[in-house]
């Protein structure tokens, strides 16, 4: 089981959104 840091998602969140705005 792959466990994220909430530091780590909410990046990886926040780079989504990123990608999706451009």
């Amino acid at each position: 089981e792959h466990y994220e840091k909430p530091s780590v998602r909410r990046k990886k969140k926040s780079e989504a959104a990123r990608k999706r705005k451009y």
